[in-house]
C-alpha cells in the first residue's frame, strides 16, 4: 500500500513538473497595429491561429498596442480587422525565445468581414470614445464570469457600473446594436460585446454614457461555420437557507441556449458574400416567493411558488459587396410567469400571472464606406404584446407596514408598434471628424386597463384593521381602453477636432423633440476635450446637458384616469366591507390624473474631469470626478390637497388631482477611481470604487437602476422642501470587481464581487395626518429619507474547465470543438442582504426587512462550441 502511494505521488509530481515546464515555455506575443502614415490604430481586432486550429482574440488599444500572453511555440498566423482599413494575414513562428513586437501596418479601405462599431477613422487614446474607464466586456470575458442565465443574469453583470444618478427619473438608457429598447431580453450567447460609459458626452446618444447600456450583437463569420450549445441547470438542494423564512428556499430553473453562424453562398478557397447568424435560448423554472408579513394571526412566513418562462431569440443576416453594407436583424422574446409581485407584505393571494410578448423586432441597416465618409442608414420594427392578471372579483386589503392581501387589482391587456428611422453620417475632412445624424420614432399603443376596478381598502394599521375602521377607500369605474399614438424626433451634429498629436477636442449639440411635451427648446451642448503631455498620461474634461423623454406610464396614466373615461374614486372613512353604507354615502366627486399645462422638458447637466494613467501595455488606472445637476425633473403631487389650517380643496367638483410637472431638482457629486486590465500574467480585471453623494426631491426617482421607476408623492402637497434629501438610490461608497484568472490544463475561475454602502428609507407616521387620503405623513421634524437601510456585499465566483474535443466537420484537422464544464457560486460568502426596510412606525417591521436577496446558491453548466 505504501509503495502505491508513494508512486502515485511521484507520478503527480513528474505531472506538476511536465506542466511547469509547459507553462514556463510559453511566450508572449505583441506589437502595435497603424495606418499608413504611422499612426496607432486603436479598436483593431486581432486573432492568432495555430496550425491545430487553436484560435486567440484580441484587441488593440488607443496607442495600437496588442498582446497574446502565454502562447506556446508553433507556427501561427495573424490576422488583424478594423472598420475603415483593409483586413491582414501575418504569418508568424514562435520559439522557446520572446519573438521581437510585430508592427503592422494597415491600408485605408474595405476587403474583409468587419463590423463598423466605432467609425473613427484614426481611433486614439486621446479621442473622445476611447475614455479609459469604459467597461467593455466581449463575449468570451461575459462567459467567463458567474452570470445567471438570460437577460437579468446580464443586467446584474453590469447594474453596478451604470450610474442612478446619471439617469434622471426615465431609467437607463439601453441600445440593441444602436437602437434604444426598453428592456435587455437577447439570448445571452447572442451578444458580442457590452459597453457601459463609452464616449460619455457623444451628441448621438440622448443619455450620458454611465446612464447607457450598448449591446452589440454577435454576426457570423465569412470564414467558417461557429455554433454551440449551452445547458444550464440551477436546483436549491445545495443552496444555503433564506434568511427571512428559516428554510431552503426551493429553487428548480433550466436553461437551453444553441447558436450557430456562418459564411452565405461560400465558394471553395473564398469568402462569403455574408454572413448569418442565428441565436436562441428557452428558460424555465420554479422558484419560491418568500412572504413576509403580519396578521390578525401573528407573524406569516410563507414560501410561494412562482413559475417563470422565457424564450428569446436573434436571427441576422450580414451582406457585403464592395464598400455596400447591408445588415437584416429580427429579434423575438416572450416571458410568461405565475405569482408575479407575491413577496414580502404581499400574502399568496396576491398573486396574479402575466405574459410580456410576444415581442418581434426587426431591423435593417445600410452602409456605405468610403475613405472620407460613412453614412448608415438604419429602419426598426417592433411589435409588442402584454397580458398581465385578470378581472378582479373583490377589493384588496393594504393594512400600512403589516400586509396586502385580498384581490389583486392588476387587469390589464394591450401591444404596442414602434416604428423608428435613424440616418448617421461620418465625414473625415483633415484634423476634423463631423459625425451628423437625424431620426424619428412613432410609437402606437392600444391597451385596456382595468385595473383598481374591484377596490382597495386602506388601513393605518393592524390595530385599525382588527377595528374595522379604513381611512380611505379607492376604486376606478368606466370604460378603460385607450389609443395612443405619440412622436419623437431628434438631431444632432459634432466635430471632433485633432488639434496636434497631445490634444483632441469634440465639440457639438443635439436637439430632441416629443410630441407628449410641447416646449421647443431642447437643444443639448456638448463639449469633451482630451490632453495627452506624454505616451503614459491623458487628461480629459467634458461637459455636456442630456434631456429626458416622458415616461410612457404618465401618458397612458392621463388619458385613462382623465375623469370620463375612466372615474376614480376616493372614499374617505368608508364603512367595511360595503364602502358606500356608511360615510360619504353621496355622490363621491371624482379624482384624475394629469400632466402640467406648463410641463418642461427635464435636463442634466453634467460635468466631469478626469486623469488616465497607462501602467502597462493592458493596464490602465483612471480617477473623475463628475458633477451632476438635474433641473426640471419630473415630479408628482395632488394639486387638490386640502389647504393646510382650512381643510378645504381647491377644487370642490374634484377629489384628488395627481398632476405630473417638471419642478424636480438633483444635484449629484462623484469621485471614482478605475482599473482595467492585466494584475501579473494571467489575471484580468476590471474594478472601480466610487464615493458619491446624491440629494433630489423627487421620491422614486431612480429605485430601480436599470428601467423607469413609478414617481412618489410628497408628504405635504404645499410643501415641497421637505423632500430635498437623499436620493433613493444613495449610496456613499459603492466598490465593482469583475476578473478572470487563467489556470494552467485550461481551467478559468471568474469572479464578480459587488459592495454598496447603506441605503436610505422614508419614515412615515402610518397615518393620513393631513387629510390628502395618502398615509405618507411623516413625524414632525422628520425628513425625507432619514431612516439608514441595509447595505450590501455578494462575492460571486465560477470555475470553468476547458476539453477540446475533435472537429464536429469531418475530414477537417484544423478545427477544434471543445466542452466546458462550469460550476458557478453565488454570494459564496453566504451575506444577508436585506431588501429596503420599512419605515411605517405603525408597522410590527418598523426598522427591519421583510425581504431579502437570495443566500449562498450554486449554478451547474455544460457548454460546448466549435
Amino acid at each position: 500500500m505504501s509503495r502505491a502511494i508513494d508512486r502515485l505521488s511521484r507520478t503527480a509530481a513528474c505531472s506538476l513538473l511536465l506542466c511547469s515546464a509547459a507553462w514556463a515555455q510559453s511566450v508572449t506575443v505583441n506589437g502595435t497595429v497603424e495606418d499608413a502614415g504611422g499612426n496607432p490604430l486603436g479598436g483593431a481586432r486581432l486573432s492568432l491561429s495555430s496550425d491545430v486550429g487553436e484560435k486567440r482574440e484580441a484587441e488593440s488599444d488607443g496607442n495600437g498596442r496588442f498582446a497574446f500572453d502565454d502562447v506556446a511555440p508553433g507556427r501561427y498566423v495573424v490576422r488583424v480587422q478594423a472598420s475603415t482599413h483593409v483586413s491582414l494575414e501575418v504569418p508568424l513562428e514562435v520559439t522557446a525565445q520572446p519573438p521581437r513586437p510585430l508592427r503592422i501596418q494597415m491600408k485605408l479601405g474595405i476587403d474583409e468581414e468587419v463590423t463598423v462599431e466605432d467609425v473613427t477613422p484614426e481611433q486614439e487614446r486621446t479621442a473622445a470614445a476611447n475614455n479609459a474607464d469604459t467597461l467593455s466586456l466581449h463575449g468570451d470575458f461575459i462567459q467567463g464570469l458567474p452570470t445567471a442565465p438570460g437577460a437579468q443574469g446580464l443586467t446584474d453583470l453590469v447594474s453596478s457600473f451604470v450610474s442612478p444618478a446619471a439617469q434622471g427619473t426615465g431609467g437607463a438608457s439601453i441600445l440593441v446594436d444602436g437602437v434604444e429598447d426598453s428592456a435587455l431580453t437577447i439570448p445571452s450567447d447572442a451578444i458580442r460585446r457590452i459597453k457601459v460609459n463609452r464616449d460619455p458626452y457623444s451628441t448621438e446618444y440622448r443619455r450620458p454614457g454611465k446612464g447607457r447600456l450598448e449591446i452589440l450583437t454577435e454576426d457570423g463569420s465569412r470564414r467558417r461555420f461557429k455554433g454551440g450549445a449551452a445547458f444550464t441547470w440551477r436546483t436549491s438542494a445545495f443552496d444555503a437557507r433564506n434568511a427571512l423564512s428559516g428554510t431552503r428556499q426551493e429553487v428548480n430553473r433550466r436553461s437551453l441556449q444553441m447558436s450557430f453562424g456562418g459564411p452565405l453562398w461560400k465558394k471553395p478557397g473564398a469568402h462569403g458574400a455574408g454572413s448569418f447568424f442565428l441565436g436562441a435560448e428557452y428558460l424555465t423554472g420554479v422558484e419560491d416567493r418568500i412572504v413576509a408579513a403580519h396578521t390578525l394571526s401573528g407573524p406569516l412566513s410563507a414560501a410561494i411558488p412562482a413559475r417563470d418562462r422565457l424564450m428569446s431569440g436573434l436571427a441576422r443576416a450580414d451582406l457585403r459587396s464592395g464598400l455596400h453594407r447591408a445588415s437584416l436583424r429580427y429579434y423575438y422574446a416572450s416571458e410568461t410567469s405565475t405569482n408575479r409581485h407575491v413577496g414580502g407584505l404581499r400574502l399568496a393571494e396576491q398573486g396574479y400571472d402575466g405574459r410580456d410578448g410576444p415581442e418581434h423586432t426587426v431591423q435593417a441597416a445600410g452602409s456605405l464606406i468610403s475613405s472620407r465618409y460613412i453614412n448608415d442608414v438604419q429602419f426598426t420594427l417592433a411589435v409588442r404584446e402584454r397580458r398581465e392578471g385578470r378581472p378582479a372579483r373583490g377589493p384588496a386589503l393594504d393594512v400600512n407596514g403589516a400586509f396586502l392581501g385580498g384581490e389583486p387589482q392588476i387587469d390589464r391587456v394591450g401591444d404596442r408598434t414602434r416604428l423608428e428611422l435613424r440616418n448617421v453620417g461620418t465625414v473625415v475632412l483633415g484634423p476634423h471628424t463631423f459625425r451628423f445624424g437625424a431620426g424619428a420614432r412613432r410609437d402606437a399603443l392600444t391597451e385596456t386597463d382595468a385595473s383598481g376596478f374591484g377596490g382597495v381598502f386602506e388601513f393605518a394599521s393592524l390595530e385599525d384593521f382588527s377595528r374595522a375602521h379604513p381611512f380611505v377607500y379607492r376604486v376606478s369605474r368606466g370604460t378603460p381602453r385607450l389609443s395612443l399614438v405619440s412622436w419623437e424626433t431628434e438631431a444632432f451634429a459634432q466635430d471632433e477636432i485633432k488639434l496636434g498629436n497631445p490634444l483632441r477636442l469634440m465639440i457639438g449639440a443635439r436637439y430632441d423633440r416629443s410630441s407628449e411635451i410641447h416646449d421647443r427648446d431642447n437643444v443639448a451642448p456638448r463639449l469633451a476635450l482630451a490632453y495627452s503631455p506624454g505616451s503614459k498620461n491623458v487628461f480629459r474634461a467634458g461637459f455636456g446637458v442630456f434631456y429626458e423623454r416622458l415616461p410612457s406610464w404618465v401618458s397612458e396614466r392621463r388619458l385613462l384616469e382623465d375623469g370620463a373615461r375612466v372615474r376614480s374614486l376616493v372614499v374617505v372613512h368608508p364603512s367595511y366591507p360595503d364602502p358606500f353604507r356608511a360615510g360619504e354615502t353621496s355622490v363621491v366627486p371624482p379624482s384624475v390624473f394629469r400632466t402640467a399645462a406648463n410641463l418642461e422638458t427635464p435636463y442634466t447637466v453634467q460635468a466631469s474631469a478626469a486623469w488616465e494613467r497607462q501602467l502597462g501595455r493592458w493596464t490602465v488606472m483612471t480617477l473623475e470626478y463628475a458633477f451632476l445637476r438635474g433641473f426640471h425633473l419630473f415630479r408628482a403631487r395632488d394639486v387638490n390637497a386640502p389647504l393646510p389650517g382650512a381643510g378645504l380643496r381647491p377644487d370642490p367638483s374634484l377629489r384628488n388631482v395627481l398632476e405630473i410637472g417638471s419642478s424636480g431638482r438633483m444635484r449629484s457629486h462623484a469621485l471614482t477611481f478605475t482599473y482595467r486590465g492585466n494584475v501579473g500574467r494571467h489575471f484580468k480585471a476590471t474594478a472601480q470604487y466610487t464615493l458619491a453623494q446624491t440629494r433630489n426631491d423627487v421620491p422614486g426617482a431612480g429605485a430601480d437602476a436599470l428601467a423607469g421607476s413609478y414617481l412618489g408623492l410628497p408628504a405635504d402637497n404645499y410643501d415641497l422642501e421637505k423632500e430635498h434629501g437623499r436620493a433613493d438610490f444613495d449610496r456613499r461608497h459603492q466598490v465593482s470587481l469583475a476578473g478572470l484568472l487563467k489556470l494552467p490544463l485550461r481551467i478559468h475561475v471568474g469572479g464578480l464581487l459587488k459592495y454598496k454602502s447603506a441605503a436610505p428609507f422614508d419614515i412615515t407616521t402610518g397615518r393620513d395626518d393631513n387629510g390628502d387620503t395618502y398615509a405618507n405623513d411623516r413625524p414632525p421634524g422628520v425628513r425625507r429619507n432619514a431612516g439608514e437601510g441595509p447595505q450590501f456585499t455578494q462575492l460571486d465566483l465560477r470555475l470553468t474547465k476547458e476539453i477540446r474535443t475533435a472537429s464536429p466537420f469531418p475530414g477537417d484537422k484544423h478545427r477544434r470543438g471543445s466542452v466546458q464544464i462550469v460550476l458557478d457560486a453565488f454570494n459564496v460568502l453566504n451575506q444577508v442582504n436585506y431588501g429596503p426596510y420599512v419605515g411605517v412606525v405603525t408597522s410590527p417591521f418598523f426598522g427591519r426587512a421583510v425581504a431579502a436577496k437570495n443566500p449562498r446558491a450554486f449554478q451547474f453548466a455544460v457548454r460546448y462550441g466549435f
